[in-house]
């Protein structure tokens, strides 16, 4: 098997990616074997060219529906990321790639998960971002009553403020989710 460096990637992901693209790297990363080529990837998140950056975590994202195991090893520091990053479109990337993973249902990170009940109030937060904190914390909490119910009335709490329509079918879905999860 062909391995794949930093620089192979760092020109592929400079260009313009199109689904097609996505699929033939996710291939090329894929399987344990190819560890080193997913730590080329993941490398990238850092570049200081902007497309590298955001078309490396877009490939994370889509790996991660198809490989759970090896992104997960990944969750903390994607979380001190996220808790971190200034920009608020690479935070939405750095978002989709959690989300895209694996979640058990148990808060793993309080200070994460206390991120994700601030961030999907906060006004100042892009609705794309606060959509999908909506998601994240409803995915760390669904197995703990007691969460899910604090959950519950942030939620039902945002309703009396004027939502942008992502946020508030996000906010809706969640609701629902969590009333199907009680029984």
């Amino acid at each position: 098997m062909v391995t794949y460096g930093k620089v192979f990637f760092r020109h592929r992901l400079a260009q313009r990616l199109t689904p097609d693209d996505e699929c033939e790297l996710c291939y090329r990363i894929q399987g344990t074997e190819n560890d080193k080529c997913k730590a080329a990837v993941y490398s990238l998140i850092d570049s200081s060219d902007r497309r590298v950056s955001r078309n490396a975590l877009r490939l994370l994202a889509t790996y991660a529906c198809y490989d759970d195991f090896w992104i997960s090893g990944k969750r903390r520091d994607l979380t001190k990321r996220i808790m971190t990053e200034e920009d608020s479109g690479q935070r939405r990337l750095l978002l989709n790639v959690l989300y895209a993973m694996f979640w058990d249902g148990r808060v793993a990170d309080g200070l994460f998960f206390n991120y994700c009940l601030d961030c999907m109030q906060g006004p100042h937060e892009p609705p794309a971002n606060q959509a999908l904190c909506i998601k994240l914390a409803y995915e760390q909490c669904y197995d703990t009553p007691e969460i899910c119910r604090e959950l519950q009335l942030l939620l039902e709490h945002m309703a009396r403020q004027p939502l942008s329509a992502a946020v508030e079918a996000a906010r809706r879905n969640t609701l629902k989710a969590i009333v199907r999860h009680k029984r």
